[in-house]
């Protein structure tokens, strides 16, 4: 089955588990071949997807900057109370979604998996659209700081990171929650936490972008290459797994 889900463009995307992608893969395929009871499954791709995405997008990314000790500490343990507040609601909630709500849910999870060609075959992505703007200034800053001139990106970097986090939070995390009819109570208590997260994940980016040298700067450049991915043009979702196995 082919559906041109992911539209031609720059993507902050990783390489998802194969656990992860057959999962996904299962719960789309069977719902939308009308088997929507996919609970149990929506259930455990949400939880491989909340851990999978935090390490790529945000745990890694401290790392790059060279985030140790405290603040390391600190982040970790806000993506941990994040996640486990995340998976508590899953099971107290997705046990209830409909059949609507389970498709609209399948159709979330398609449209962040990216089936990538490449020289040695198909790879299983996740991945979320970056604006086209966002996307230039991010790539002019990396050749900057690359030519020499990553005290002048200082502001631009963390301005930068911060959208990118933003970014993350609606398409991963609210988005979801969005779709899947948590409703209006519990969308809005994650929205608060999400608010209060995304100010925090700024102050954090501040200070550690201020405290950043030239090693970590360029390291940060390769990190920020890493996770980009560029499409150019349409492409279609594919079953690396389910189908196959």
């Amino acid at each position: 089955m082919h559906n041109q889900d992911n539209h031609a463009g720059h993507y902050a995307a990783f390489e998802a588990s194969k656990e992860l992608r057959l999962v996904g893969e299962k719960l789309v395929w069977e719902v939308e071949h009308g088997n929507w009871r996919q609970h149990d499954a929506l259930i455990e791709v949400i939880s491989r997807f909340e851990s999978e995405s935090a390490q790529a997008f945000v745990l890694d990314g401290i790392h790059a900057m060279g985030i140790t000790g405290s603040a390391e500490q600190f982040v970790q343990s806000t993506m941990h109370t994040l996640s486990t507040t995340i998976n508590k609601l899953s099971k107290q909630i997705v046990p209830k979604l409909d059949r609507e709500q389970m498709e609209l849910a399948a159709r979330h999870i398609r449209s962040l998996s990216i089936t990538l060609p490449t020289d040695d075959g198909l790879r299983a992505m996740i991945g979320y659209e970056v604006p086209d703007d966002l996307h230039e200034r991010r790539l002019e800053s990396t050749r900057r700081i690359r030519d020499g001139y990553w005290r002048e990106e200082r502001r631009a970097i963390s301005h930068q990171l911060s959208e990118l986090g933003d970014l993350m939070l609606e398409e991963i995390y609210l988005k979801s929650i969005r779709l899947m009819g948590f409703g209006f109570f519990t969308e809005k208590m994650i929205q608060g936490g999400a608010a209060i997260g995304r100010g925090l994940q700024h102050q954090l980016i501040n200070w550690a972008i201020n405290h950043l040298q030239e090693p970590e700067f360029m390291t940060l450049a390769d990190y920020m290459d890493l996770r980009h991915l560029y499409l150019p043009e349409p492409l279609g979702h594919q079953f690396l797994y389910y189908t196959n196995d």
